[in-house]
């Protein structure tokens, strides 16, 4: 999970790592639409205006940032 100054939790749920959401400080949640890989190391950009989290494919690592 990562924080953004403003407030915002970024998480990854449960132990398959398929789904990212994001969570406001009022408890609002809301799943992202990534497709279905396994996923880690989310990170908010210091704006809170970005998401980027590593994703692991068959030929390696990539970043996706959602924004």
């Amino acid at each position: 999970m990562a924080f953004s100054p403003t407030g915002v939790l970024a998480y990854i749920p449960g132990s398959s790592n398929f789904n990212v959401g994001l969570a406001a400080r009022d408890g609002a949640l809301r799943s992202l639409r990534f497709p279905p890989k396994f996923y880690s190391y989310p990170r908010i950009s210091p704006d809170g205006q970005q998401l980027a989290v590593q994703v692991d494919e068959l030929n390696g690592s990539a970043i996706y940032v959602h924004l």
